[in-house]
């Protein structure tokens, strides 16, 4: 019996097509973007350490220029910026910096913020002193699955706050280093 390879591939690649979406249309939506995400973040995770400290292809891009905030949730004034810090194509960092008139008002929010974040989205929670800088340092837990899917910081000192939060998964001994390249840069 001969067997014809090319009819062969051809009902090889009918089945995995046919197999790809079948999966696609019965996987979640949260597993879906879950896989995604995971292989946006996969650039990510080939930069070590040494990569990031170098200040290797970085890229600092603003999304939120400064500007003034009241908030009645918190019952003050401030001003805020954002900037997502980039690794080739995937953002690795997203930095918040909050300026406030005076240190009562900064040490009042941010207390407030972590306590009402702490279990929900903040887990491992650490309090450390960094360069000079108050450090709240955590685990985060993502919004969509509860699973913990990286990392951050709240840094204080006068009247000035910088809270990040890093998909960029690193050993917990060298989370140091990176938020002192951090302190650097903002």
């Amino acid at each position: 019996m001969k067997i014809n390879f090319e009819k062969l591939l051809i009902l090889l690649i009918i089945g995995v097509t046919i197999a790809s979406i079948a999966y696609l249309l019965t996987t979640k939506k949260s597993e879906r973007e879950e896989i995604l995400t995971s292989q946006l973040l996969l650039n990510a995770s080939n930069l070590t350490l040494i990569d990031i400290l170098n200040e290797k292809p970085i890229q600092i891009t603003t999304e939120r220029p400064l500007n003034r905030t009241t908030s009645s949730y918190y019952n003050t004034t401030f001003s805020s910026e954002r900037k997502f810090v980039k690794f080739g194509n995937s953002i690795v960092v997203d930095v918040e910096v909050y300026y406030f008139d005076n240190s009562t008002e900064r040490g009042r929010v941010v207390n407030r913020f972590v306590e009402e974040n702490t279990n929900r989205f903040f887990v491992n929670v650490e309090k450390s002193v960094i360069d000079g800088w108050s450090a709240t340092l955590f685990d985060f837990r993502s919004i969509i699955d509860g699973k913990i899917s990286g990392w951050g910081a709240i840094l204080e000192k006068d009247n000035k706050v910088i809270y990040f939060i890093s998909h960029f998964s690193i050993e917990k001994n060298e989370r140091e280093e990176v938020i002192k390249w951090i302190l650097r840069k903002f």
